[in-house]
């Protein structure tokens, strides 16, 4: 894998990733908080469990980073 480039001295974009990490950490807090149980009891969605929701935000979570690769290559 390459060496990651530096990022641009961009103040709001900057801003915008560290918002996305802040966003990431507290996902991932709160979801460590969540038992089996937790995770298949139903979401607000229709149909949808809380593991199903987590795993569709995985999901495009990955997605986004092959696009974001892409991009960069």
């Amino acid at each position: 894998m390459p060496a990651p480039t530096a990022l641009p001295a961009d103040p709001e974009l900057l801003a915008q990733l560290l918002l996305a990490r802040r966003a990431t950490a507290f996902f991932a807090h709160e979801l460590n908080g969540l038992s089996n149980v937790d995770l298949d009891g139903d979401s607000l969605l229709p149909g949808w469990s809380r593991r199903h929701v987590v795993a569709h935000v995985a999901y495009n979570a990955r997605g986004m980073v092959r696009l974001v690769t892409w991009a960069r290559t």
